[in-house]
């Protein structure tokens, strides 16, 4: 008898354990595809991040290729300039010619092509300037 009253209490509880578990069990795969979709968004910021850097890569060399290129063909107009300005002049003033076509026609090609300038190279201009101008000032 003590039995039978208890056992209506008995189903009451075990219903109400199964509503917890299942809203546990509910709760859990919102969790769980709330982190899925975290992650998945994640992935997305990530890729794009990723694109948009290598979009800007691409961007940067493309500038810099442009830039390289541009430097060439400044480089090659003055030097070819320097050259037929020094052969034009070479009859009329000779020391003019060795400014135009000696050391300062290799320097200016290594400035504006390759960027760079050695102190070097400064030192042989100068040098070779003072002397085409002490030659030039003798009778």
């Amino acid at each position: 008898m003590a039995f039978k009253a208890l056992e209506p209490q008995l189903v009451r509880e075990h219903e109400l354990l199964m509503r917890r578990l299942a809203v546990q069990e509910a709760a859990g795969k919102r969790a769980d595809a709330n982190a899925k979709a975290a992650a998945e968004l994640e992935a997305r910021r990530a890729d794009a991040k990723a694109a948009a850097e290598l979009e800007a890569r691409r961007a940067r060399e493309e500038r810099q290729h442009k830039r390289h290129l541009a430097g060439l063909y400044t480089g090659a107009a003055i030097s070819t300039a320097m050259l037929a300005g020094g052969v034009y002049v070479a009859k009329d003033a000779w020391w003019l010619a060795v400014l135009l076509c000696g050391p300062s026609l290799v320097a200016m090609g290594k400035i504006f092509v390759l960027r760079r300038s050695d102190p070097s190279d400064m030192q042989a201009v100068s040098q070779v300037s003072r002397s085409a101008a002490s030659a030039a000032s003798q009778p």
